[in-house]
């Protein structure tokens, strides 16, 4: 990102929220496809 000369605060406010709101989804994603692949006998 070469964005130097445009420092907006609430520009870096907004894409951590949208990062954080990305990475939720994400991570429960995440937890659960380790669950499958660590404990492959849950379903049955």
């Amino acid at each position: 990102m070469s964005d130097e000369n445009y420092k907006d605060p609430y520009n870096l406010k907004y894409f951590l929220a949208f990062v954080a709101v990305l990475a939720m989804p994400t991570l429960v994603a995440t937890l659960t496809w380790v669950r499958v692949i660590g404990g492959w006998d849950w379903q049955s």
